[in-house]
């Protein structure tokens, strides 16, 4: 059946389903009328190729503004143009509608004029696509007109001497070639050649559709090859690469030179079909008619029944025919002659492309060469095509009389996947009349297809023999081959030589390999668990154990109620049938299955067998495999009261009890152990003490008990229950308790120990630092139903601070109890920070507290220390060493000053400047020089002593008199000495003046200048000055009123000048507050 599918109209997006099926002809649209008509294509028509590279459309018809008839139906049906009876209309369902018009008229024309019985659906795409007319520029064939415009004259009606061959009863086999010749008497005109053919069907999980390739291949009179498909602007161009996608192969050549031509089709690959393919061929060139018988012989179709016969020894030989015209020849009469002596004439009728096989018995009479000669039509009574090819002629060497290898069954036949070796049934006869010895061969195995040559071991069952005068022995031939060998036609040719008389005979056996099947099915290991209620996939691998590539059909057979469907490789997802796609030998191929459930639930454990079967497409051969279900666990259970429920406003001494229901709607029966995961505190459970069963599709009821003990606390309920093979259901419930006790606390006094006191925290001044601290209080009522006993604590800013409250008390319901508490802020504390203190009761699972700030107390205060006192002689220097530390929490910035007794002539010797943190030390040291005798007191002062506590000491300082010792000691005796020394010299030094005599001349000159008074030298004071850090020179500096702050004096230090800056870098003072010091 000759089947057409409109290409579409989706322009770019492609060629639309079921359009691009291979065996169909897709049609595309032109333009109809209008411009561009009609070499223009219809606009939207969808333009090919395929996924997988084949050509498509095949050809396109009118399809932009077709009129066509209207229904009086469609009312409200609308086009570019229409009236009461006809509709004009556009897109390629009207351009299909014409071309299967066109198509019913070449079928009609095959079978009524050229008198051909049912032509193949292939003959019709094939002489439509031979008149097809490449549109606009010639580039057929392209991706949007395909093979061209349908031209039905083209087709039908060739002019003058073009005629039209057509051939549709051939076939061919792995590896066969048909050959047709054509005999081209005028140059200049084109020869067009068509080869299509209906495929094997493909999968639609295979990236190549074609099952079967054909070639065509077109050789012209000089030898030049024209493969098909080949095309070069729209014309055929030698040399190219062979098409392997597409069923329809064209050769088209411009100007076919005089001469013969050439066809040659050829079984190139086979894997589709059991073993035969068959095709359409459509020619058309000059002097090809469509009308005439061409009868001629089948190119190497001479058989002879005996190799080489012997003389007297009768024989069969045969020669084959074929009518490759397209005409029909009722009559036709062959004649057989061996040596120009006539045989016999037979007569036949050939059909266009039909075979037949003509056979002649012939005794031959003398050894040597003879002379077989075929004549076709001997009395020209058949109008023929071509009356060149009607004489063949074969030579036959007949031998004189010895051995002959014959067989009732000389060809064998492989018909399992699993045969290794095959035996051939011989007999080696004496056809002479006397005795003689003789031995028997055979060749190695020859692939007829290929040509190939196999080294497979033979054996006979004897190889030499000793023959009486017409004796006969028989003899078995042994082949070892692989199980089993690759399909094809293999030729061996056992030869018995007459060892006598060095004659030999020859005989051909055959061993035959179709194509065979052979799947193996791999299921998963053990029973395949399935849910019954959800789907549950499955994978099946299949693989290709035959001996060349075939595909395979899947079906899968489902339990009752149960689904099996293919995921991928059926029709559609689901499917129980569909096709692993071609497979190579040894390939294996994953299915993806999913088993589909009743639906029900189904008690675990049940168990279920659905089947899978593999077909084989080549022979009846079915492979099949039990698919063992078993259902599996479906656990499913709920719960009432639900899990995670809260029971609230519980007392601490409630008992709750629950009757908690297990619905069973799983597919088994399950036994629960209960475990207690946690409880909380003050509560105990009763009613998990042993295991339970819940029958499949029942309930239970588990009665629980939950007890407190009036402590008891809030929490989680939490149970889980647990069959033996790990399956757990979790049961838990929050308990919320209400205690008794309704407790809130109100901040009520703060009391300083100055008697000071205020009802809120802040309201006094400052809460002081250190000492004895001072009093918080607090009053707490209770206006619950219980009593409440809570211990007190307090949350204080760090461990430095201390507290101590009074002892825990017991609040009776609605009663009200002060809480007092006494704090005591460590010297650490920041002065002026507000930190937060919290007074926390804690009782009976209730916790309560309050939180108040408050205000750290500013302490100034230093402590001193005397760390070093000499012994103070009169008009001596001596020093003090003192020790200062800042024992307040604020930091103290201040001058230290120094007063002592007149003449005294106190000196601070280290800095002036005091800074210090809380809890930092410095030393001071004091110098000074008492005059006389007398005792004293040396005050050390901050300057700032009325804000800071114990700003300054008093030191008392013990004089020590240099007369203080009775007698008179050494050292007064020197002193008299050296007095009358002085009163001596002082007598003899007036003499001498006024005598006239100088002074310098009685001392040396460089005495005199260690005499001379040197400049004081400036001294450094320690103290650093604030703009450069060097340290000021005493005497010698500036000091700021406000701070202290000491400075160098202009021209002492080159850029430090504290006039240029005009402020005091340490409080910001005006230099107007500077002095000297």
């Amino acid at each position: 059946m000759t089947v057409l599918f409109a290409a579409g109209n989706e322009r770019n997006d492609g060629i639309s389903s079921p359009g691009t099926a291979k065996n169909v002809i897709t049609i595309g649209g032109h333009v109809n009328r209008y411009n561009g008509a009609p070499d223009d294509m219809y606009y939207w028509s969808s333009r090919g190729p395929t996924d997988d590279g084949r050509i498509k459309p095949d050809l396109v018809a009118p399809g932009d503004y077709v009129r066509s008839c209207k229904s009086q139906e469609a009312s409200s049906a609308s086009g570019s143009w229409s009236n009461n009876w006809y509709l004009e209309y556009s897109g390629t369902s009207m351009a299909t509608p014409a071309a299967a018009g066109a198509a019913v008229l070449v079928r009609e024309y095959l079978m009524e004029v050229a008198s051909r019985p049912a032509p193949q659906a292939a003959l019709i795409k094939a002489l439509l696509i031979l008149g097809a007319e490449d549109m606009g520029t010639r580039n057929i064939p392209n991706n949007d007109e395909g093979w061209g415009r349908v031209n039905l004259v083209n087709t039908l009606v060739p002019d003058s001497d073009v005629g039209i061959f057509v051939d549709d009863r051939s076939r061919l086999s792995s590896g066969q070639i048909s050959d047709y010749s054509f005999e081209i008497t005028r140059a200049g005109e084109p020869l067009k050649v068509v080869l299509a053919w209906s495929d094997y069907p493909g999968s639609s999980s295979s990236s190549t559709q074609l099952r079967n390739d054909l070639d065509l291949e077109i050789t012209n009179p000089n030898g030049l090859v024209y493969k098909g498909n080949v095309f070069t602007n729209g014309q055929s161009v030698t040399n190219g690469q062979k098409d392997s996608k597409n069923n329809v192969e064209v050769v088209l050549v411009d100007n076919a030179m005089v001469g013969t031509w050439s066809v040659r089709v050829k079984d190139s690959s086979h894997g589709g079909s059991s073993f035969y393919q068959s095709y359409s061929l459509a020619v058309r060139g000059v002097n090809v008619n469509d009308l005439d018988p061409d009868p001629t012989f089948v190119s190497d179709s001479f058989d002879l029944s005996v190799p080489i016969p012997q003389v007297d020894e009768e024989v069969e030989f045969s020669i084959s025919l074929i009518n490759q015209g397209a005409g029909s020849v009722p009559e036709l009469s062959v004649l057989a002659a061996v040596n120009s002596v006539t045989i016999s004439t037979k007569t036949i009728s050939l059909s266009p492309g039909e075979y037949a096989e003509l056979t002649w018995n012939w005794t031959p009479s003398q050894d040597g060469e003879n002379i077989i000669s075929f004549y076709i039509d001997p009395n020209d009574d058949v109008e023929e095509v071509s009356e060149s090819n009607n004489q063949l002629f074969e030579t036959v060497i007949v031998s004189v009389p010895g051995v002959r290898v014959t067989s009732d069954n000389p060809t064998m036949l492989i018909e399992g996947t699993t045969d290794s070796s095959t035996t051939w049934s011989l007999q080696l006869s004496n056809t002479a009349l006397f005795e003689t010895n003789a031995s028997i061969v055979v060749s190695e195995p020859v692939r007829m297809q290929d040509g190939i040559e196999f080294d497979w071991f033979s054996s006979f069952s004897n190889n030499t023999f000793n023959l009486m005068p017409a004796e006969s022995a028989s003899v078995d031939l042994s082949v070892i081959h692989p199980a089993p060998p690759e399909p094809g036609l293999y030729r061996m040719i056992v030869t018995g030589t007459d060892t006598e008389n060095q004659i030999q005979s020859e005989f051909e056996i055959y061993l035959e390999v179709p194509l065979l099947s052979s799947a193996d099915i791999l299921l998963p290991p053990g029973q395949i668990k399935v849910n019954p209620l959800v789907s549950t996939p499955l994978q099946i691998e299949i693989k290709n154990e035959g001996n060349g590539p075939q595909t395979y059909d899947v079906e899968l057979i489902s339990p009752s109620g149960w689904s099996l469907g293919l995921d991928s490789i059926g029709s559609f997802a689901g499917s129980s049938h569909g096709s692993t796609g071609s497979l190579d030998k040894g390939e294996t191929r994953i299915i993806d299955v999913t088993i589909n459930p009743p639906g029900a639930m189904i008690p675990a454990g049940t168990l279920f067998s659905g089947s899978i079967s593999v077909h084989s497409r080549v022979s009846s051969d079915s492979w099949f495999e039990d698919i063992s279900m078993v259902v599996e666990n479906v656990d499913v259970v709920t719960l009432t009261p639900t899990s995670d429920g809260v029971e609230r406003e519980v007392s601490a001494d409630d008992t709750l009890e629950w009757d908690v229901n297990f619905n069973n709607q799983g597919n088994r029966d399950l036994e629960l152990t209960p475990y207690v995961l946690s409880t909380p505190n003050g509560w105990s459970l009763t009613g998990t003490q042993s295991s339970f069963t819940v029958i499949s599709g029942e309930q239970f009821i588990l009665p629980l008990s939950l007890n407190g003990n009036g402590l008891a606390k809030s929490g989680d309920l939490k149970i889980r229950f647990v069959t033996d093979d790990g399956f757990t259901i979790d049961w838990n419930r929050t308990i919320d308790v209400i205690s008794g006790a309704i407790p809130s606390i109100d901040f009520f006094q703060v009391a300083l120990p100055d008697g000071t006191s205020a009802s809120t925290p802040l309201g006094v001044d400052a809460h002081p630092v250190g000492g004895i601290g001072f009093d918080l209080l607090w009053q707490v009522s209770n206006s619950g139903t219980m009593t409440w006993r809570p211990s007190i604590s307090m949350d204080l800013p760090d461990e430095d601070w201390q507290y101590s409250c009074s002892s825990d008390p017991t609040i009776m319901v609605d009663s009200t109890v002060t809480v007092i508490c006494n704090v005591i802020i460590p010297l650490s504390a920041e002065a002026g920070s507000e930190p937060s203190i919290s007074l926390i009761l804690d009782g009976g699972g209730i916790v309560s507290q309050d939180t108040i700030s408050l205000y750290v107390e500013t302490i100034s205060k230093v402590s001193w220390t005397v760390t070093q006192q000499f012994d103070s002689p009169e008009g001596f220097n001596n020093e003090l060493h003192l020790e200062l530390q800042n024992v307040g929490n604020s930091d103290i910035s201040e001058i230290l000053e120094v007063t002592a007794p007149s003449g005294w002539g106190e000196l601070i010797l280290d800095s002036q400047w005091v800074n210090l943190r809380p809890g930092e030390t410095r030393s001071v040291e004091i110098g000074y020089n008492p005059p006389k005798s007398s005792d004293g007191v040396i005050t050390v002062s901050l300057s700032n002593s009325d804000a800071i506590e114990d700003s300054k000491i008093e030191v008392q300082i013990n004089v020590l008199s240099n007369g203080d010792s009775e007698g008179i000691n050494l050292t007064n005796i020197l002193l008299i000495v050296l007095i009358m020394i002085l009163l001596v010299g002082g007598l003899g030094l007036a003499m001498f003046v006024r005598r006239g005599g100088e002074i310098q001349s009685l001392i040396p000159e460089k005495v005199v200048e260690n005499l001379t008074p040197e400049k004081d030298e400036e001294v450094s004071s320690g103290v650093p000055c604030w703009i450069c850090s060097v340290d000021i020179i005493i005497g010698q500096a500036w000091a700021c009123l406000e701070c202290g702050a000491r400075y160098h004096m202009d021209g002492q230090v080159q850029g430090c000048s504290i006039i240029e800056r005009g402020n005091c870098l340490h409080c910001d003072a005006d230099i107007d507050q500077l002095t000297e010091v």
